[in-house]
């Protein structure tokens, strides 16, 4: 019975390390969309940089997901995993994103998106 327990707990904390969506969220700092933006435009750099963005969900097709802000401006960010949000939800998205150096976003990944309380 002890074993049991024991087995539980390590499937436990495995399975929590693998599938929880545990990040820092003090890294990430806010930003309005067209912040955003152009904060990709700037040239000369590689580095990778951490935002929390305030939109609205628009679609997911495949690993690519739509939104757009109060100002009805676009974007599209990747995930990995299916976001189950309806169409015009408020979202928090915590994205990380990497400069070109030619000025742009290289990658533009969802960390984590949660419903806007």
């Amino acid at each position: 019975m002890k074993r049991l327990a024991v087995l539980i707990v390590i499937f436990g904390i495995a399975f929590n390390a693998v599938y929880a969506q545990n990040i820092n969220k003090t890294q990430y700092k806010e930003i309005s969309l067209a912040d955003y933006k152009a904060a990709g435009d700037v040239k000369e750099r590689d580095d990778t940089e951490r935002f929390k963005l305030n939109v609205k969900f628009l679609l997911q097709a495949a690993n690519s997901v739509a939104v757009q802000d109060t100002e009805d401006k676009l974007q599209r960010f990747e995930s990995e995993k299916t976001l189950g949000f309806e169409r015009g939800q408020e979202l928090v998205l915590y994205v990380h994103s990497t400069h070109l150096p030619d000025g742009g976003w290289e990658t533009e990944i969802i960390d984590l998106a949660e419903k806007k309380e």
